[in-house]
């Protein structure tokens, strides 16, 4: 799939370095070119200046809470057409919907399989 993911850009948003270094480490395994962010903050921040392709938004950051910068991505119109894929430990039905209503354009459970967040990631992007 490297021709799909060929210098695609992906932010990764999380406040667990372990998992955040994991996600990188497979995405630039997969071709892609990796950012990170410890909060949804520093996620608004840094889509100005190196807008991502897509963005791995962990919903529950402590300085700026992941719904409310989903949202606001949403509903910005130079960072909307970012895709936004959800992290959330909370699976119920509830999560995902909100996920969908603020503008997240895919939902993934916490504990995250990396391999397959990846494999999400790639179909998301179009060809």
């Amino acid at each position: 799939m490297a021709s799909t993911t060929a210098g695609r850009s992906v932010l990764v948003v999380n406040d667990q370095d372990a998992l955040r270094q994991a996600m990188v480490r497979t995405l630039l395994a997969r071709g892609f070119r990796a950012r990170t962010a410890r909060s949804g903050r520093e996620a608004l921040e840094s889509v100005r200046t190196d807008k991502p392709d897509v963005i791995l938004m962990d919903m529950d950051p402590p300085a700026l809470e992941g719904w409310e910068s989903a949202r606001r991505l949403k509903a910005d119109p130079v960072t909307r057409h970012i895709l936004v894929v959800a992290l959330s430990e909370n699976t119920q039905t509830d999560s995902r919907n909100l996920a969908m209503r603020v503008g997240c354009d895919a939902f993934e459970a916490k504990p995250v399989d990396v391999e397959h967040l990846v494999e999400s990631v790639e179909k998301l992007l179009p060809s």
